[in-house]
């Protein structure tokens, strides 16, 4: 994820220059200022600052899934370590753990798994090796309260990013919504009973930027110009940022 546009990246495999992020051909938007100095600029790679991206998919009435994008790694890399696999704990919720070969993985993008469909806070990833250098440990998962994905391509919102007006969003929560307000369309598309909650998807659009959109966008997701998007209309509650990730 660009710390500039909050754009996903990709991650080169080395052969030619050192190994960094570049913004993919394809983006919609090529304003990123990172774009404007290219590969002169050193960036320097620490998994444990980045995180995974998660999507959403197969979306109903009452069900849905959820699914873990691993980065690219060179095959050289893959090829060299001793177990050739990837195990994926969903953290909280469930017991179950997902398995992976390295034969699943595409050669040169992200590759998307399956971790489930019962939302789960945190994501642990269990590699051997090199591979501690490309993946993190830990990966953020979803937000009680409320977690926003795209709703064109399914990935989620990291935290703080920002969003369109007019552009549509799916809101997963474990609470149910609601918005007095006519510049925000809101409509529920998916309500799921999982373990002891209920958890709700719903499509979302702010129309408009006005004082009142603001006004009731004000609590959990940032919005353009920094204006923050209230997930219930139930708790009065500031916003808190999530808890830090602890890494080994």
């Amino acid at each position: 994820m660009c710390e500039l546009c909050g754009q996903y990246v990709i991650l080169t495999d080395g052969d030619k220059n050192i190994r960094h992020f570049r913004h993919k051909i394809s983006e919609k938007s090529k304003d990123c200022p990172e774009r404007t100095f290219g590969s002169s600029v050193h960036m320097t790679y620490d998994a444990r600052e980045y995180e995974l991206p998660i999507r959403i998919c197969n979306i109903a009435d009452n069900q849905f899934d959820l699914e873990l994008g691993l980065l690219y790694i060179p095959r050289s890399v893959l090829q060299a370590q001793e177990i050739q696999q990837v195990i994926i704990q969903p953290l909280g919720n469930e017991d179950t753990s997902y398995v992976y070969s390295f034969e699943r993985l595409n050669l040169e993008t992200i590759t998307y798994v399956y971790i489930g469909n019962i939302p789960a806070p945190k994501y642990q990833l269990s590699v051997e090796g090199e591979l501690k250098n490309f993946w993190p440990k830990y990966v953020r998962g979803i937000d009680r309260s409320g977690s926003i994905f795209v709703q064109k391509t399914g990935k989620k919102l990291p935290y703080g990013a920002d969003v369109q007006i007019e552009s549509s969003y799916f809101l997963l929560s474990a609470k149910r919504i609601c918005f007095d307000s006519s510049d925000i369309e809101i409509e529920k598309i998916c309500e799921k009973k999982i373990l002891k909650d209920i958890w709700y998807i719903y499509k979302v659009k702010a129309t408009a930027f006005t004082e009142l959109v603001s006004n009731k966008f004000s609590k959990k997701i940032t919005l353009p110009y920094g204006f923050m998007v209230s997930l219930s209309c139930q708790t009065k509650e500031r916003y808190k940022p999530p808890e830090e990730l602890s890494y080994v």
